[in-house]
């Protein structure tokens, strides 16, 4: 069964970077002149999390390295 996660914003400039990461935008809501995004992105297994967190820390080593 496909797990999620949902993610909640009230900023819109983070929008590319959210659908870069795989979030996909579900809905929009505007209350008393706050607009809310909400996103939901399926739920990565163990093994994706753990290359992801791998990747991203060789990816800070080689900019930090410069």
């Amino acid at each position: 069964m496909q797990k999620w996660q949902y993610r909640i914003s009230t900023n819109s400039s983070e929008m590319m970077k959210l659908g870069q990461e795989g979030w996909e935008l579900t809905a929009v809501a505007q209350q008393d002149k706050i607009t809310w995004f909400y996103y939901k992105r399926p739920e990565m297994s163990l093994s994706h999390r753990v290359t992801m967190e791998q990747r991203q820390e060789v990816l800070k080593k080689v900019v930090d390295s410069k």
